[in-house]
């Protein structure tokens, strides 16, 4: 009698026994409840990255953030017109500087406190706004707001803001938050910067300073020597603190095309 109940309990039917291997797969595959633990509160302290609750909402402020940066730029610099995989090759000196901004393109994540900033050097029409734009946009699809600028449509949307008697502060801030600005030409091309102008760069570019926030500039410059001498010096020293220096040193692009 004892031994038939013993039987019975221990015997496992056959349409049973086809799940114990699942369930134990299973099983083998939950962590264990310290690891959990430990797992828990790295996703807390940020050190790994937790499952995202709000994806759909990270998706829409991307769109939001390429639309600004859409409007900023225009239709000649449309994301599908500007990237490095379609700039134009025909000068040697082109391909190191792909291979450059390629490198650089790979540490733009969203996050990183430490994007640095990007200066270009160069003659108008060597391509640098577009090689500018192509990582502006590339930042954006990966978490990072962007914004850009010409120098002469800033220092016009300040001067407007006195007209209308708008704080500078409020216009300054527009370009202030982003983690990057890019700012095209900030110096004009032909004459110097007045004092004016230098003092309100100056005031946008410090705070972004103070801040850790990239600045990254096109300039017709040949070095570093003359955007000191046209941006003044303690302007220019942070600006090219750690920056990227890309040296587009090759023959104007439009020239070649009407030549």
């Amino acid at each position: 009698m004892d031994s038939n109940h013993v039987q019975e309990r221990t015997t496992i039917p056959a349409s049973t026994a086809s799940f114990e291997r699942p369930l134990q797969d299973v099983l083998d595959r939950l962590p264990a409840p310290q690891a959990f633990r430990q797992q828990i509160r790295a996703q807390r302290a940020g050190t790994i990255a937790g499952p995202r609750e709000d994806d759909s909402e990270h998706q829409k402020q991307i769109s939001r953030n390429l639309k600004l940066l859409s409007a900023d730029l225009g239709r000649r610099y449309a994301a599908d017109r500007v990237t490095l995989e379609n700039f134009e090759i025909y000068h040697g000196s082109q391909r190191p500087v792909i291979s450059q901004l390629e490198r650089f393109r790979e540490g733009l994540k969203a996050g990183n406190k430490e994007i640095g900033n990007l200066i270009f050097f160069g003659s108008a029409g060597v391509g640098k706004d577009h090689l500018l734009a192509s990582l502006l946009y590339s930042a954006v699809h990966r978490g990072i707001t962007a914004r850009w600028i010409s120098g002469a449509e800033l220092f016009g949307k300040l001067r407007d803001a006195i007209d209308s008697r708008k704080s500078e502060a409020d216009t300054l801030r527009e370009f202030a938050e982003a983690n990057i600005l890019a700012i095209s030409d900030p110096c004009p091309e032909v004459g110097e910067l007045s004092a004016w102008n230098v003092t309100q760069l100056t005031r946008l570019v410090d705070r972004r300073y103070r801040a850790m926030q990239a600045t990254w500039l096109a300039m017709n410059c040949t070095d570093g020597a003359e955007a000191e001498s046209r941006l003044t010096v303690p302007l220019f020293d942070r600006l090219r603190d750690s920056a990227t220096v890309v040296r587009c040193f090759w023959p104007s692009y439009r020239q070649r095309r009407t030549a």
